[in-house]
């Protein structure tokens, strides 16, 4: 699996006790404005944190943490392997990159759950 360094941030949380290295993946969304996943380099996991919290205690790695980023990058690619999306997002995203594929599984669910037959929208009234 390959993912371009531009889609990477790597910096640091700074939290106190808490602080750790981070990486911010660009490609990889939450489902909403006020939250935002990270790589949290000491729980070696990607967790979702309110946006409004951690911004301002974000600060980016400098050249000369080269070698921490190469650790970070591996670190998180690992963890990425493991970590999936809630089923909602994951469409969110694919139809974002237009790649949904499971659209029709989709209504076809929403379907079943409001217990909607097709035909009775698409015949008309005599």
């Amino acid at each position: 699996m390959s993912i371009d360094d531009k889609a990477l941030w790597y910096g640091y949380l700074n939290s106190g006790e808490k602080s750790t290295p981070i990486v911010l993946d660009y490609e990889l969304h939450t489902g909403s404005d006020e939250t935002i996943y990270l790589f949290n380099f000491k729980k070696g996991a990607i967790l979702e944190y309110r946006r409004t919290i951690v911004e301002e205690k974000m600060e980016e790695l400098d050249e000369n943490e080269a070698d921490l980023t190469k650790e970070l990058k591996k670190s998180y690619l690992a963890a990425k392997e493991s970590f999936s999306l809630p089923k909602i997002i994951k469409n969110i995203q694919s139809i974002d990159k237009g790649k949904n594929n499971s659209e029709d599984e989709d209504l076809n669910e929403i379907d079943n759950f409001l217990n909607i037959d097709d035909e009775e929208f698409l015949r008309e009234e005599d």
